[in-house]
Formats: C-alpha cells, sequence, structure tokens
C-alpha cells in the first residue's frame, strides 16, 4: 500500500469515529497505523488550569510517575506543554526537535522520562480556544527503537487531519465529551499561579528567566541564546540564583521548585519560593 494511499483510508476511518465514543481509539488506530506506538494519552491545557485526561492509553509502567509526578506540576516543565502554550498554529513534534540542548540531564528528565521507561516520544500540539491547547502524545516504551525519520514524515503528514478532527470531536467553545474513565487526581488549582509567582520576591527578574530555564533544562549556552546575553553573564545570574536560595546544583533548585508548589496560596501574587524559605527559617 503507498504511503498516500494509507493516509487516505486512515483520514476516512477517522472521519467515521468524529461525535463518537470511540473517537480517541480511533485516531490512536490511525496513528498506529502510520507508525507504530505503544503509549498514547490527549490531554487538553489550559494556561489557567491543570490538564485534563481526555484519553488514558499509557503503558502500565507510565502510569504511577504520570499520577504522582507530571500531573502533581512536572508538566509545567515539560517541552510539549511550553511547545503547546507557545504555539499559534498546529504542530507536530519529536521531543528531539523541541527539547533542551541539556534536557537529557535535567531533573525533570530524571523525575519523569527515565522512571517511565520512555524510548521516545511525539505529539500533535493543536490551539484549543484562548489559553488552551490539545496534546496528542504518542510514544514508545516497550517498542525498543526511536521514531525513524520515514515515521515521522508520515506523522507530520497527517497533522491537518489529526487537528481537523480533534476540533470537530472536541470544539474549543464546547466542554470535553466522551472523557475516559479513569480516576483524575486532586491538584491544587493554583499550579500555574504558583509556577508564573516562582521566584518573583527573591531573584531578579533576569535571575528568574535564567532559573526557570535552568528548570526546563537549558544549558548555560541554551539559556544564554533564548535571553540574548552571553554565556559568562548567564553563568553570573545562575551563581547569584544558587547564592540567594542557598543551593549549590541545579538539582537542589529542582526540588525547591516541586516544594514550592505544595506551598498553600497566600495571595494572588504570592511567590511560594519566598513563602517556602520563610518556613524552613521559622523557629521550631
Amino acid at each position: 500500500m503507498t504511503e498516500r494511499r494509507r493516509i487516505l483510508e486512515e483520514t476516512g476511518r477517522l472521519i467515521e469515529a468524529i461525535g463518537q465514543p470511540d473517537f480517541p481509539l480511533a485516531l490512536r488506530r490511525a496513528i498506529d497505523a502510520l507508525a507504530p506506538i505503544d503509549s498514547y494519552l490527549v490531554l487538553a491545557y489550559h494556561q489557567r488550569r491543570t490538564p485534563v485526561i481526555l484519553h488514558n492509553g499509557l503503558k502500565p509502567a507510565e502510569r504511577p510517575v504520570f499520577f504522582e509526578t507530571y500531573l502533581s506540576g512536572a508538566y509545567l516543565l515539560s517541552p510539549f506543554y511550553q511547545a503547546c502554550m507557545a504555539g499559534t498554529e498546529p504542530g507536530f513534534h519529536l521531543i528531539s526537535e523541541i527539547a533542551p540542548d541539556g534536557f537529557a540531564e535535567s531533573e525533570f528528565c530524571k523525575a519523569y522520562y527515565a522512571p517511565a521507561g520512555i524510548v521516545d516520544e511525539a505529539g500533535y500540539a493543536l490551539p484549543h480556544g484562548p489559553g488552551g491547547a490539545i496534546l496528542v502524545s504518542i510514544g514508545r516504551v516497550e517498542i525498543d527503537d526511536p521514531f525513524a525519520a520515514q515515521e515521522a514524515g508520515l506523522l507530520r503528514c497527517f497533522l491537518p487531519v489529526v487537528a481537523a478532527a480533534v476540533g470537530q470531536h472536541w470544539p474549543p467553545d464546547a466542554p470535553p465529551r466522551h472523557l475516559d474513565d479513569v480516576q483524575q487526581p486532586t491538584i491544587r488549582e493554583h499550579l500555574q499561579a504558583a509556577y508564573e509567582g516562582f521566584g518573583t520576591a527573591l531573584l531578579t527578574e533576569r535571575e528568574r528567566d535564567v532559573a526557570l530555564l535552568m528548570l526546563r533544562g537549558h544549558s548555560s549556552k541554551s539559556a544564554a541564546r533564548r535571553l540574548a546575553i552571553s554565556p559568562d553573564t548567564e553563568r553570573v545570574h545562575r551563581r547569584n540564583i544558587y547564592d540567594k536560595l542557598g543551593i549549590s546544583s541545579q538539582a537542589e533548585l529542582c526540588s525547591l521548585f516541586f516544594e514550592a508548589l505544595a506551598e498553600e496560596p497566600a495571595g494572588d501574587a504570592a511567590d511560594p519560593l519566598a513563602a517556602l524559605l520563610s518556613r524552613r527559617a521559622a523557629p521550631g
């Protein structure tokens, strides 16, 4: 079967499933016919809310770390979340295309990707109404090989179909339909605000920019490029961050980040990091 014919056949099957309860499974079958996958997840992101699970097709090995780590705040550091929130047009991305240069050594990667056993991941990032996006995440956990260039090409060609079908099935002006019957953990709705306030009372604006890029896995050179400063200047900011927070490594910064996200909010503009360090310094 030619690649063109395969894409046309899968398009027809997917169109027939729009509006039906089995649409998420039909979407998975269509993607799997183009490139084999064994991990599949559909999430609805929003700038002011925690992610909503539209379909959970994760492998058993992925589920504990997904519910305990990712949904508890780690998603804020995910390259796919960042791509979804920054994008204004639908896109297909391999993790290797959007991850920063130090991602493999980042604490996020160590805390999520390594325990989940993810071999490779790709995703369709689809804008979904004001401030929102839908991520169709596909991956390989038990399949040993990453996505080949030909497979990625087919998946990329399928982007207009996926974007149109997802937009019809989950219209931006209506609540998501046919949610999977999975237990969604209780997650504090202040996570996004906590992320936005992290370090604002303790760090300068540029130091905070550097800190957030560090958390997402950027090296000094990569962060410097993003901020249009020299690597030497970036390293000065990095040292100032360590001095102000009383830490000595990126791992300690990541630990502070996740602990600070759990702080109870003390106002819309509160800095959860300042609250955490203040609580630690309080006697008794």
